[in-house]
Formats: C-alpha cells, structure tokens, sequence
C-alpha cells in the first residue's frame, strides 16, 4: 500500500498545474481527491487501484483521474499481467458510476482530501 501512495503523490506532483488550472471567478473551484481501492476478485484487481477524485465546484461534479487502465483484448493478457508488462492509459470518466461498481463489488475504498493551497501548487505561483 505504501508504493502505491508514494505513485500517487508523485503523480499528484507531475499533474498539479493541470488539476488547479485558474477559474478567473474563484481559485478554490476544485478539491481534489486520493482514491485508494481495496483488491477485487478478479486477477487484474488483486493489488488494488488508485486514482484521483477531482471536484468542480462550479459545476457540482465529480470526475475520476484513472492512471491504471488496459485492455483486456490485448495479445496474452494474463501473461502479460503476470509479468507486469501492461500498456496502462489514463481515463478521465464520471466518478459516480466507477463508485457504485466498486461498491457493488464489496471492494474497500478510502478517500483521502488533499488540502493544496492554490499558490503551493508548483507552477502556480503567483
């Protein structure tokens, strides 16, 4: 678990200045979200997902920043995954569905609140 929240917080850090990207009506639109989510049944999903829960204020939505997709119709799959060799994607989507599935699943999720302050955020400085 400890890896995986050291990826997410460099990830955090490389994609900050895209997730505060100034509103001229009001710099404290967004809240962002760490998303850890427990290991599933299946093999894919044995060590668990993270991602980012990003919402817009203004507009009163949730999406979720999903680092960890593949495809499942790609040549050897299992093999692939055994050997840690997949072609992840990043996937940004509606959050409410992604929560009902894992929910739905009876999979573990913990949300952590990232308190950033808009002029911590590197590239931000005013």
């Amino acid at each position: 678990m400890t890896k995986k929240l050291l990826t997410a917080g460099l990830l955090l850090l490389l994609f900050c200045p895209l997730l505060f990207a100034k509103n001229k009506h009001n710099e404290d639109y967004l809240d962002v979200y760490l998303m850890i989510v427990g290991p599933g049944p299946e093999l894919y999903t044995y060590f668990g997902h993270v991602g980012f829960l990003v919402r817009d204020n203004n507009r009163e939505t949730y999406y979720l920043y999903d680092y960890g997709n593949f495809s499942f119709k790609e040549d050897h799959f299992y093999k692939n995954i055994a050997m840690g060799r997949l072609n992840y994607k990043m996937m940004r989507m509606f959050a409410d569905p992604y929560l009902e599935y894992i929910k739905g699943e009876d999979r573990d999720i913990r949300i952590y609140h990232l308190n950033i302050p808009f002029e911590k955020v590197p590239g931000m400085e005013q």
